[in-house]
Protein backbone atom coordinates (compact mmCIF):
# COMPACT_ATOMS: atom_id res chain seq x y z
CA UNK A 1 0.00 0.00 0.00
CA UNK A 2 1.28 3.46 -1.17
CA UNK A 3 1.81 5.61 1.80
CA UNK A 4 1.28 9.69 1.10
CA UNK A 5 4.45 11.65 1.49
CA UNK A 6 4.30 14.25 4.37
CA UNK A 7 5.50 16.91 1.83
CA UNK A 8 3.23 16.48 -0.55
CA UNK A 9 -0.58 16.43 0.71
CA UNK A 10 -3.30 15.68 -1.37
CA UNK A 11 -4.07 19.29 -3.20
CA UNK A 12 -7.11 20.69 -1.68
CA UNK A 13 -10.38 22.85 -3.02
CA UNK A 14 -9.24 26.83 -2.62
CA UNK A 15 -10.82 28.56 0.19
CA UNK A 16 -12.62 30.99 0.27
CA UNK A 17 -12.54 34.63 2.51
CA UNK A 18 -16.42 34.67 2.37
CA UNK A 19 -16.34 31.10 4.30
CA UNK A 20 -15.95 27.50 4.16
CA UNK A 21 -19.12 26.74 2.23
CA UNK A 22 -19.51 29.81 -0.21
CA UNK A 23 -16.20 28.92 -2.35
CA UNK A 24 -15.64 29.62 -6.13
CA UNK A 25 -18.14 27.67 -7.97
CA UNK A 26 -20.65 28.89 -5.09
CA UNK A 27 -19.67 32.69 -5.65
CA UNK A 28 -19.92 32.41 -9.14
CA UNK A 29 -23.50 30.81 -9.01
CA UNK A 30 -24.51 33.22 -6.84
CA UNK A 31 -23.47 36.20 -8.81
CA UNK A 32 -24.72 34.75 -12.00
CA UNK A 33 -27.89 33.90 -10.82
CA UNK A 34 -28.17 37.70 -8.95
CA UNK A 35 -27.29 39.36 -12.72
CA UNK A 36 -30.17 37.15 -13.86
CA UNK A 37 -32.90 38.36 -11.26
CA UNK A 38 -31.70 41.88 -11.51
CA UNK A 39 -32.28 41.58 -15.74
CA UNK A 40 -35.55 39.76 -15.09
CA UNK A 41 -36.88 42.57 -12.71
CA UNK A 42 -35.66 45.33 -14.19
CA UNK A 43 -34.80 44.68 -17.77
CA UNK A 44 -37.99 43.00 -18.04
CA UNK A 45 -36.00 39.99 -19.80
CA UNK A 46 -38.62 37.38 -21.16
CA UNK A 47 -38.00 33.76 -20.19
CA UNK A 48 -35.42 33.27 -23.25
CA UNK A 49 -32.64 34.53 -22.33
CA UNK A 50 -33.13 32.98 -18.61
CA UNK A 51 -33.27 29.77 -20.01
CA UNK A 52 -30.01 30.63 -21.99
CA UNK A 53 -28.14 31.83 -18.90
CA UNK A 54 -28.87 28.18 -17.25
CA UNK A 55 -27.90 26.29 -20.32
CA UNK A 56 -24.79 27.83 -20.68
CA UNK A 57 -24.78 27.27 -16.40
CA UNK A 58 -25.04 23.49 -17.42
CA UNK A 59 -22.58 23.02 -20.35
CA UNK A 60 -20.00 25.18 -18.11
CA UNK A 61 -20.27 22.22 -15.05
CA UNK A 62 -19.54 19.56 -17.81
CA UNK A 63 -16.74 21.21 -19.06
CA UNK A 64 -15.35 21.20 -15.51
CA UNK A 65 -15.94 17.52 -14.85
CA UNK A 66 -14.57 16.91 -18.05
CA UNK A 67 -11.26 18.65 -16.84
CA UNK A 68 -11.33 16.94 -13.59
CA UNK A 69 -11.84 13.64 -14.43
CA UNK A 70 -8.49 13.84 -17.51
CA UNK A 71 -6.67 15.67 -14.13
CA UNK A 72 -7.26 12.71 -11.90
CA UNK A 73 -4.23 11.08 -10.45
CA UNK A 74 -6.03 8.81 -7.96
CA UNK A 75 -8.90 7.00 -8.46
CA UNK A 76 -11.63 4.17 -8.20
CA UNK A 77 -13.46 2.32 -11.15
CA UNK A 78 -15.70 0.55 -8.41
CA UNK A 79 -19.12 -1.26 -9.69
CA UNK A 80 -17.77 0.85 -13.10
CA UNK A 81 -17.98 -1.70 -15.69
CA UNK A 82 -17.68 -1.64 -19.56
CA UNK A 83 -19.24 -3.87 -21.91
CA UNK A 84 -19.87 -6.53 -19.10
CA UNK A 85 -16.43 -6.40 -17.80
CA UNK A 86 -14.74 -4.00 -14.72
CA UNK A 87 -13.19 -0.74 -16.13
CA UNK A 88 -9.34 -0.80 -14.82
CA UNK A 89 -8.03 2.05 -12.93
CA UNK A 90 -5.51 2.96 -15.47
CA UNK A 91 -5.02 6.38 -17.45
CA UNK A 92 -6.76 4.96 -20.48
CA UNK A 93 -9.60 4.14 -18.90
CA UNK A 94 -9.72 7.28 -17.37
CA UNK A 95 -9.08 9.09 -21.10
CA UNK A 96 -12.00 6.70 -22.44
CA UNK A 97 -14.21 8.12 -19.40
CA UNK A 98 -13.76 11.90 -19.87
CA UNK A 99 -14.38 11.27 -24.03
CA UNK A 100 -17.29 9.08 -22.96
CA UNK A 101 -18.61 11.66 -20.72
CA UNK A 102 -17.71 14.43 -22.90
CA UNK A 103 -19.89 13.08 -25.66
CA UNK A 104 -23.04 12.19 -24.19
CA UNK A 105 -23.40 15.16 -21.80
CA UNK A 106 -22.25 17.19 -25.06
CA UNK A 107 -25.09 15.63 -27.14
CA UNK A 108 -27.36 15.91 -24.86
CA UNK A 109 -27.14 19.79 -24.49
CA UNK A 110 -26.48 19.71 -27.86
CA UNK A 111 -30.57 19.00 -27.87
CA UNK A 112 -31.65 21.66 -25.80
CA UNK A 113 -28.82 24.40 -28.09
CA UNK A 114 -31.06 23.52 -31.47
CA UNK A 115 -34.70 23.78 -28.81
CA UNK A 116 -33.19 27.26 -27.71
CA UNK A 117 -31.23 28.56 -30.63
CA UNK A 118 -34.07 27.36 -33.44
CA UNK A 119 -34.93 29.43 -36.25
CA UNK A 120 -37.86 32.32 -34.36
CA UNK A 121 -36.33 32.64 -31.28
CA UNK A 122 -37.05 36.30 -29.52
CA UNK A 123 -34.24 38.53 -30.52
CA UNK A 124 -32.16 40.42 -28.03
CA UNK A 125 -30.57 44.04 -27.71
CA UNK A 126 -26.64 44.00 -28.42
CA UNK A 127 -26.58 45.10 -24.13
CA UNK A 128 -28.52 41.79 -23.40
CA UNK A 129 -26.61 39.63 -25.36
CA UNK A 130 -23.00 40.86 -23.53
CA UNK A 131 -25.27 40.42 -20.32
CA UNK A 132 -25.16 36.82 -21.29
CA UNK A 133 -22.08 36.35 -22.76
CA UNK A 134 -20.51 37.88 -19.58
CA UNK A 135 -22.96 36.03 -16.91
CA UNK A 136 -22.40 32.20 -18.50
CA UNK A 137 -18.08 33.23 -18.88
CA UNK A 138 -18.32 34.15 -15.19
CA UNK A 139 -19.72 31.26 -13.80
CA UNK A 140 -17.84 28.95 -15.95
CA UNK A 141 -14.85 30.47 -15.08
CA UNK A 142 -15.16 30.31 -11.77
CA UNK A 143 -15.63 26.07 -11.72
CA UNK A 144 -13.20 25.80 -14.01
CA UNK A 145 -10.64 27.51 -12.37
CA UNK A 146 -11.93 25.95 -9.00
CA UNK A 147 -10.46 22.52 -10.40
CA UNK A 148 -7.73 23.76 -12.37
CA UNK A 149 -6.40 25.29 -9.01
CA UNK A 150 -6.95 22.04 -7.09
CA UNK A 151 -5.21 20.04 -9.69
CA UNK A 152 -8.44 18.20 -10.58
CA UNK A 153 -8.09 17.12 -6.71
CA UNK A 154 -11.44 19.27 -5.44
CA UNK A 155 -13.31 15.57 -4.55
CA UNK A 156 -11.50 13.55 -1.49
CA UNK A 157 -10.11 10.61 -1.44
CA UNK A 158 -10.64 8.75 -4.31
CA UNK A 159 -13.19 9.45 -6.63
CA UNK A 160 -15.27 7.26 -8.29
CA UNK A 161 -14.83 7.27 -12.26
CA UNK A 162 -18.45 6.37 -12.04
CA UNK A 163 -19.53 9.44 -9.97
CA UNK A 164 -18.12 11.49 -11.67
CA UNK A 165 -19.44 10.36 -14.89
CA UNK A 166 -23.01 10.34 -13.45
CA UNK A 167 -23.36 13.16 -10.57
CA UNK A 168 -23.33 16.23 -13.30
CA UNK A 169 -26.72 14.79 -14.75
CA UNK A 170 -27.91 15.20 -11.06
CA UNK A 171 -26.09 18.35 -10.12
CA UNK A 172 -27.50 20.40 -13.42
CA UNK A 173 -31.25 18.79 -12.59
CA UNK A 174 -32.30 22.56 -11.40
CA UNK A 175 -31.16 23.80 -14.72
CA UNK A 176 -32.72 21.31 -16.98
CA UNK A 177 -36.55 21.86 -15.23
CA UNK A 178 -35.84 25.79 -15.62
CA UNK A 179 -34.94 25.26 -19.01
CA UNK A 180 -37.93 22.89 -19.57
CA UNK A 181 -40.41 24.51 -17.60
CA UNK A 182 -39.59 27.94 -17.88
CA UNK A 183 -41.28 29.36 -21.14
CA UNK A 184 -44.55 28.26 -19.14
CA UNK A 185 -44.26 31.11 -16.72
CA UNK A 186 -45.45 34.62 -17.43
CA UNK A 187 -42.53 37.37 -17.43
CA UNK A 188 -44.46 38.38 -14.17
CA UNK A 189 -43.70 35.20 -12.46
CA UNK A 190 -39.80 34.83 -13.51
CA UNK A 191 -38.52 36.77 -10.35
CA UNK A 192 -39.77 33.53 -8.23
CA UNK A 193 -38.85 31.27 -10.16
CA UNK A 194 -35.34 32.26 -10.48
CA UNK A 195 -35.48 32.66 -6.53
CA UNK A 196 -36.70 29.07 -6.62
CA UNK A 197 -34.07 27.87 -8.67
CA UNK A 198 -31.31 29.44 -6.78
CA UNK A 199 -32.49 27.48 -4.28
CA UNK A 200 -32.46 24.45 -5.79
CA UNK A 201 -28.67 25.41 -6.59
CA UNK A 202 -27.68 25.76 -3.13
CA UNK A 203 -29.30 22.49 -2.05
CA UNK A 204 -27.82 20.74 -4.74
CA UNK A 205 -24.35 22.34 -4.52
CA UNK A 206 -24.18 21.28 -0.52
CA UNK A 207 -25.44 18.38 -1.18
CA UNK A 208 -21.82 18.34 -3.51
CA UNK A 209 -19.85 19.90 -1.26
CA UNK A 210 -20.62 18.17 1.77
CA UNK A 211 -20.24 14.36 0.44
CA UNK A 212 -17.83 14.82 -1.95
CA UNK A 213 -15.49 17.71 -1.91
CA UNK A 214 -12.06 18.51 -0.12
CA UNK A 215 -12.86 21.39 2.31
CA UNK A 216 -10.57 24.06 3.77
CA UNK A 217 -10.47 22.83 6.78
CA UNK A 218 -10.25 19.43 6.11
CA UNK A 219 -7.31 20.53 4.23
CA UNK A 220 -5.85 22.16 6.77
CA UNK A 221 -6.34 19.10 9.27
CA UNK A 222 -3.94 17.08 7.35
CA UNK A 223 -1.82 19.78 6.96
CA UNK A 224 -1.51 19.74 10.71
CA UNK A 225 -1.10 15.91 10.90
CA UNK A 226 0.66 14.25 8.28
CA UNK A 227 1.16 11.17 10.23
CA UNK A 228 -2.80 10.72 10.29
CA UNK A 229 -2.91 11.35 6.61
CA UNK A 230 -0.60 8.98 5.87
Amino acid sequence: MELQSPTSPTPAAPGSPLGPFIDGPMSGLLFSNAVTFVGAVFQHWPAWPVMVIYWGQSVAIGIANVIRISMLKDFSTAGLTSGGRPVPETPAAKRSTARFFALHYGGFHLVYALFLFRTGHPRVDRNTAIALAANVALFAGSHVWHVIAAHGSDYRGKPNLGTLLFYPYLRVLPMHLAIILGSAFPSGALPLFIVLKTGADLGMHAVERFAFRVTPSAADSEDSHPAAAA
